[in-house]
């Protein structure tokens, strides 16, 4: 039932995020948003592919003690999410071209500011996976179960305040949803340094 509470709360903030853009700037925005979210989203994909083997071997060395094979393998995914960057780095600067020859010229004018927080987020994205990938292998749900009540909240809190009060542009979702996705980002690795290398028990393994 948590993972099933923490899946449904990934996918209202990404629902709203359409909603709120559509509202504040209108339905060609959400086109353009998406745009972004797909063209970026493939850096996630691949890592997910490459990721996917490790949550069933993560389980298994978790449960036989092997910390090493563990902290070896956070290590490669490391190495790989810099490399996915690095391609994020050349898919920002090639952005403008890749959309005209997929969209047609003319068709969909995407600011830069958009393509740059997509990268920003989808890198966090690369960065935070891999924890919550290992905490969900070992069943270390709770406090991942706890946030996802309170982040979708969070996400239309900030996208509304930035975008009437500061009056940001669709970018401001991306920064809402870096804000919004803290677990990941900061409390998951927290999480697994605490289980990993100081062998915590308690709410951390829980």
């Amino acid at each position: 039932i948590k993972f099933f509470v923490i899946q449904v709360a990934n996918v209202i903030q990404y629902q709203t995020a359409n909603v709120l853009i559509a509202n504040n700037f209108g339905p060609g925005e959400v086109t353009s948003y998406n745009i972004v979210y797909k063209y970026f989203g493939l850096l996630n994909m691949a890592f997910v592919i490459f990721l996917t083997p490790f949550w069933s071997a993560s389980t298994e060395a978790y449960l036989k003690g092997d910390i090493h094979w563990i902290k070896r393998a956070m290590k490669k995914y490391n190495h790989l999410g810099l490399l996915l960057f690095a391609g994020g780095l050349v898919m920002l600067f090639l952005a403008s071209d890749i959309y005209r020859l997929w969209l047609g010229e003319g068709t969909v004018d995407i600011p830069f500011a958009l393509s740059m927080w997509g990268l920003i987020y989808f890198t966090a994205a690369l960065f935070a996976t891999k924890y919550v990938f290992f905490l969900n292998s070992i069943s270390a749900l709770r406090i991942q179960f706890y946030t996802s009540m309170i982040t979708p909240l969070i996400f239309i809190a900030v996208t509304i305040l930035f975008i009437k009060h500061y009056q940001m542009g669709v970018y401001a979702i991306f920064i809402a949803s870096l804000i919004g996705g803290f677990n990941g980002i900061v409390i998951a690795p927290i999480q697994y340094y605490q289980v990993i290398h100081r062998s915590k028990k308690g709410i951390w393994i829980k």
